[in-house]
């Protein structure tokens, strides 16, 4: 394992999910996160030159002359891109619709009984102040956004059986150590069983010589070797720095006791990213916000054209200030000179693709909380037990039948049987709405807007606010930014209508 090639190798399908984890954190985050992404993509280019052209045949001052040319075009171009992306207004359909789903899976607690000799664990079940509810919200949380999540049953390793004293102190409770989807590298299985599971660690570590501190990536390998589960960590050199085999009440494992989440089962293999569909929308949409802006600046404002036979110095004396082209701008020119604006045309093609984007948003949001094939009636849509279940109850009954399997790990390093159990709500409002009703529930929600006070009694029954109709009021008047934005006929009109204005002033 000394080949590092082979020691935090991943495959394809990590890839691609990889890529795809990485944009719904940048939507999900906001837009600075966007910006940041969107930056490593295709932009659009204002200048024809590509950096690979040839000056050799050129004399020396000739070359000099075209090199700066060509550095002040790649530099222009630059810029330009730069603020075209500046002025695209990112709205986070993503981070609405996630923090709206999980509002409806925890507006009922979850329904636990906890064993009385697993209180204190269930209390602070990752040793670092999380009760079973924080880590249940955790996962439920990724499971919305990324569709995968790993933990890990754990307790400081002993050759002996615990006396009831020591079974009591901290540094033996057992405790579940959670690690993100991409940090989850590879698992391998044989007969049905894991045998092999890669992790990746952050470690902090202070830098030799110095007060700074820097980042290095150790890596977990959870295994079977002879029958027996050894837990190992290696440094960022592929170096082995730690081995351990933990035992259970004195016996060591027979099995990994680690647990895979996922959105459509709990397995390792890789279940889709509920939210990439919408992300993936709400990318393309900023990107089309960013052309539509980009469009109204340059429409916007149109460029000042003059023919005039008079030599340079003639017009700088009859116009010492130069050219004025604001709107209560005054140019004195010759008989038969001419002035005049040259503006492009407005075209709402960009506009109404945004448009349709927004609808493609409410529907990919929809579909998580819909059953599968669920183009019912109102009357066929109530929910039978063994109906198709829709992303969103998977999610909680799988995160249930996780952490239940945790217990089971957790209480084997307790030494005690387990009777604990633990069901996270999966009963949600939308399950007596129709579709129609959903895509309105979910347009309201991405849109930031409740447009009728009927409303707003479902939306804190579904979790989607815990806000009063005062409240969200005055929210929405503090959060009033559109999803669409103007389109540009209405915003080179109010811009003429202001120009107007300015001139009666």
């Amino acid at each position: 394992m000394s080949n590092k090639s082979e020691l935090r190798t991943v495959d394809d399908e990590y890839r691609a999910h990889l890529q795809m984890w990485q944009e719904i954190d940048a939507c999900n985050k906001g837009a600075k996160y966007v910006v940041g992404l969107v930056g490593s993509l295709p932009a659009p280019s204002y200048t024809v030159s590509n950096g690979r052209l040839k000056y050799d045949h050129l004399d020396d001052e000739l070359r000099l002359r075209a090199r700066n040319v060509e550095y002040n075009r790649n530099l222009a171009n630059k810029q330009r891109i730069e603020e075209y992306w500046a002025r695209g207004r990112f709205f986070n359909a993503v981070g609405k619709t996630t923090e709206s789903f999980h509002g409806m899976i925890w507006s009922n607690p979850a329904d636990k009984d906890i064993q009385p000799n697993m209180e204190e664990v269930a209390d602070n079940i990752t040793g670092s102040g999380w009760d079973v509810d924080d880590l249940a919200k955790d996962i439920t949380y990724q499971l919305i956004l990324k569709g995968r999540y790993g933990a890990l049953a754990d307790m400081a390793g002993t050759d002996r059986q615990l006396t009831a004293a020591e079974q009591s102190m901290p540094e033996y409770q057992p405790k579940v150590i959670t690690y993100k989807p991409s940090q989850i590298l590879r698992a391998y299985e044989k007969d049905g069983k894991y045998i092999d599971i890669r992790l990746s660690e952050c470690v902090t570590e202070r830098v030799a010589g110095t007060y700074g501190y820097e980042e290095k990536e150790y890596t977990r390998r959870l295994a079977i070797e002879g029958g027996v589960y050894v837990n190992q960590l290696f440094d960022d050199k592929d170096e082995l720095i730690e081995e351990t085999f933990p035992r259970a009440n004195g016996k060591p494992f027979t099995e990994i006791p680690f647990v895979f989440f996922g959105s459509d089962k709990n397995t390792a293999e890789y279940s889709r990213p509920p939210m990439f569909d919408l992300a993936h929308i709400n990318m393309g949409h900023f990107v089309l916000d960013c052309d539509n802006r980009d469009n109204l600046h340059y429409h916007g404002q149109g460029t000042t054209v003059v023919t005039t036979d008079m030599e340079s110095y003639e017009f700088d004396a009859m116009n010492p200030a130069g050219l004025d082209t604001g709107a209560k701008g005054k140019n004195v020119l010759k008989k038969g000179d001419d002035i005049k604006l040259v503006q492009l045309d407005a075209t709402g093609a960009i506009s109404a693709e945004m448009l349709r984007d927004e609808d493609r948003m409410i529907k990919a949001g929809a579909q998580i909380i819909q059953p599968n094939g669920s183009a019912m009636t109102l009357g066929q849509k109530k929910i039978e037990s063994n109906s198709s279940l829709s992303t969103l109850a998977r999610i909680s009954h799988n995160t249930s039948a996780g952490i239940e399997q945790l217990f089971d790990y957790l209480c084997q390093f307790k030494g005690v049987e387990n009777t604990s159990t633990y069901k996270v709500n999966s009963k949600f409002i939308t399950d007596e709405m129709t579709p129609e009703l959903i895509n309105a529930q979910i347009a309201m929600v991405q849109g930031g807007v409740l447009p009728a006070v009927t409303l707003n009694e479902t939306a804190r029954r579904a979790g989607l606010t815990t806000f009063d109709d005062e409240q969200i009021a005055d929210e929405l008047l503090r959060d009033g930014e559109s999803l669409t934005g103007d389109i540009e006929e209405v915003a080179r009109l109010r811009a003429e209508l202001e120009a107007l204005r300015a001139g009666q002033e």
